[in-house]
């Protein structure tokens, strides 16, 4: 069976594009586990990728229950910090989107502005994609002329669909669920194909 690392499309604007679009999940500590986001609204993609988290909006949570896709299940983030920018509406075809925060820092979009509360409320609920650890992984960062790559020791071939490893700190899927997520979120979603073998 074919495995991959769920990764985040290419976003516009290189670094820029990529707290526009993903926002940051790890700037602020967890508050019980819970993420604390801080990103751009009221537009959000699907599905997200601050960090290592995976952040799915609740219409695309509901898509993900109904497509009988195992080993995914839920937990509410709390958006603790949205700022006001229609992001989606800038020409994605420029070098450099057309407005840089005035210290250059990528961050700032975010940080330097004021919390909105409607942008958060329009946002509406979002979630972490949690799943189960089955088996172990490494990273492999390879050389200059070569793609990083990732090793799984699986402890079986019943894998679910989504599941995380000790180790790379990543959301892997099937290829069941790649092929599903191909259909559903091809703007947004990127697969690194891994090696497997079994405990």
């Amino acid at each position: 069976m074919k495995y991959c690392v769920l990764r985040a499309a290419g976003p516009p604007w290189g670094d820029y594009g990529r707290i526009l679009t993903h926002g940051m999940s790890a700037h602020r500590q967890r508050l019980g586990g819970i993420i604390q986001l801080e990103r751009s609204g009221p537009f959000i993609p699907l599905i997200t990728f601050p960090a290592s988290d995976v952040v799915v909006t609740d219409s695309f949570r509901g898509e993900l229950e109904r497509s009988g896709l195992s080993g995914a299940s839920f937990q509410r983030i709390d958006k603790a910090h949205i700022v006001r920018i229609d992001w989606e509406l800038w020409d994605r075809s420029l070098q450099m989107p057309p407005r840089v925060p005035p210290s250059a820092a990528r961050e700032d979009y975010v940080l330097a502005a004021p919390h909105d509360p409607s942008a958060a409320l329009q946002l509406g609920a979002l979630w972490e994609i949690l799943a189960s650890v089955n088996g172990s992984g490494r990273r492999d960062r390879g050389s200059p002329k070569q793609s990083p790559k990732t090793s799984l020791l699986l402890e079986s071939r019943d894998t679910p669909d989504f599941f995380r490893v000790k180790g790379p700190r990543y959301l892997f899927v099937t290829e069941r669920a790649r092929q599903w997520l191909e259909t559903t979120a091809a703007d947004w979603v990127a697969f690194e194909e891994c090696e497997a073998t079994y405990a």
